[in-house]
């Protein structure tokens, strides 16, 4: 099982882009936070967690294309998949549900 960060840019896209994708993303199985040093802190827009997974970076890549053209075909979303060995961060505003 692995951890995967996704990020996905919606070109031209507006804030109600982007919060339909964030639906379409939970819809999937993908999250907007991660945890560290006990505290869950919100991804910055247009990334995403999926934890504990065990597709694979195509199978997840397909997920998240069919999820962004759904919201936004043209011009094509940017989208990047990385399997997670470990993260750190700054600067991350707590979550807020």
């Amino acid at each position: 099982m692995a951890n995967y960060s996704v990020r996905v840019e919606l070109q031209e896209g507006t804030d109600e882009d982007y919060a339909s994708l964030d639906a379409a993303m939970i819809e999937e199985g993908f999250v907007r936070w991660i945890i560290g040093g006990g505290k869950k802190e919100r991804l910055p827009s247009g990334e995403y967690h999926l934890m504990d997974s065990d597709l694979h970076q195509a199978m997840i890549l397909g997920r998240v294309e069919e999820a962004a053209y759904a919201v936004k075909p043209t011009p094509r979303p940017s989208i990047v998949v990385t399997e997670s060995a470990g993260r750190i961060w700054s600067g991350l505003s707590p979550w807020k549900a």
